[in-house]
């Protein structure tokens, strides 16, 4: 179940994935998901994502390619 309905499941699964709460990041954050959520959709490797989630390649360092990498990351630090 998404998180809102413009949020892209890549950004879900990742979200999951650094155990952040996407929910609660959309309700306390959403301008920062809406962000994060235009970058996941404008990323040029948006299937390599997808793929790579899907058959469990991505690990909590993620992808070098991520356009939100630095703030997912942050966001997993501060947790």
């Amino acid at each position: 179940m998404s998180v809102t309905p413009d949020t892209p499941a890549p950004l879900e699964a990742t979200l999951e994935l650094l155990g952040l709460p996407a929910a609660e990041l959309a309700q306390s954050q959403p301008q920062l998901m809406q962000h994060l959520g235009e970058q996941c959709r404008a990323c040029p490797q948006g299937q390599q994502c997808v793929d790579d989630l899907a058959h469990d390649r991505v690990d909590q360092t993620l992808e070098p390619f991520c356009p939100n990498r630095d703030t997912l990351q942050t966001l997993a630090q501060l947790r």
